[in-house]
C-alpha cells in the first residue's frame, strides 16, 4: 500500500515537473521579445515579409522560431508519453499550428529546417503546413458571390 502511494506521488512530482518544464520551453521565446528591445520589430517583419529581412535579422529570427518549434515538438512528446496535462498538450498544440501555417516566415523556416526534427513530429508539423497552404489556396481561389 506504501509502495504504491509513494509510486503515485513521484507519478505527480515527476508530470509537475514536465508540466514546468514545458511552460519555461514555450514561455522563453515571448521573454526574449519582451527583454530585447529591437527584436519584436524584427519579428513582426519576419512572420509576414521574412523577405525583406536582412541575413542577420533573418538569422535572429529563425533562431527564435526555432526555439518555438522545439518547445512544441517537447510537448509533442511529453504528450504522447502521457507526461504532460492533456489542457497543456491541447492549448499549446491550437497556439502552435494557428501561428505556424499562417505566417510566411513560419513557412520559410519549415522549409529550411525541417530535417532538423525527426519522425514523427517533423510528419505532424509538415501536414500542419500542408493544410494551411490548402486552405490559403482554397480561400484565394474561392469564386466571390455577386448575388
Amino acid at each position: 500500500m506504501y509502495l504504491a502511494t509513494q509510486i503515485g506521488d513521484n507519478t505527480k512530482l515527476l508530470r509537475s515537473q514536465a508540466h514546468y518544464n514545458g511552460l519555461e520551453l514555450a514561455q522563453r521565446p515571448g521573454e526574449m521579445v519582451i527583454e530585447t528591445e529591437g527584436l519584436a520589430r524584427i519579428l513582426d517583419v519576419c512572420f509576414d515579409t521574412p523577405d525583406e529581412l536582412r541575413s542577420d535579422e533573418w538569422m535572429r529570427c529563425k533562431h527564435f522560431i526555432f526555439m518555438q518549434i522545439n518547445a512544441w515538438e517537447y510537448l509533442y512528446y511529453q504528450n504522447r508519453d502521457r507526461s504532460i496535462p492533456i489542457e497543456l498538450w491541447v492549448g499549446a498544440d491550437a497556439s502552435f499550428k494557428q501561428i505556424a501555417g499562417n505566417k510566411p516566415g513560419y513557412i520559410r523556416f519549415w522549409s529550411e529546417w525541417e530535417t532538423a526534427f525527426d519522425e514523427p513530429f517533423r510528419s505532424y508539423v509538415s501536414a500542419e503546413f500542408l493544410k494551411s497552404a490548402a486552405s490559403a489556396q482554397a480561400t484565394t481561389t474561392a469564386v466571390p458571390d455577386n448575388n
